[in-house]
């Protein structure tokens, strides 16, 4: 029998050290995060503003979670560096930094794509 460590990540995920170790190299995302980070955003893109569906019906989902500072970059999955965005806004950040996109969002305004109207939000 051996003394290994095991993590208590949320409430219904407990991992031993090699999982823990795998889990925060990864993007995986808990579903207690996850409805955690919506709730934290009030179901919105940080970004647009668009209000954020996820649930039974797939082809409305627009919810994407989004790390601020980039998993690419070295960003944690962890919920302080998470945010609630919807595809259109996550897709057009890449890989930036949330303050770089927010410049660039500065510089070029965001697309509402989602009207008939053609408008740019700012």
């Amino acid at each position: 029998m051996t003394n290994e460590l095991i993590y208590v990540v949320d409430a219904h995920q407990h991992l031993t050290t090699n999982e823990f170790a795998m889990a925060a190299n990864s993007r995986y995302i808990s579903d207690d995060t996850f409805y955690a980070v919506l709730d934290r955003d009030g179901w919105e893109c940080v970004y647009c503003g668009d209000e954020l569906f996820y649930g039974d019906d797939e082809e409305e989902d627009n919810v994407e979670i989004d790390h601020k500072l980039p998993w690419a970059r070295g960003g944690p999955t962890e919920y302080h560096n998470l945010q609630a965005t919807c595809g259109y806004c996550n897709a057009r950040k890449g890989a930036k930094t949330h303050e770089e996109y927010l410049e660039y969002v500065r510089q070029y305004g965001v697309y509402d794509d989602d009207d008939d109207d053609d408008d740019w939000l700012f």
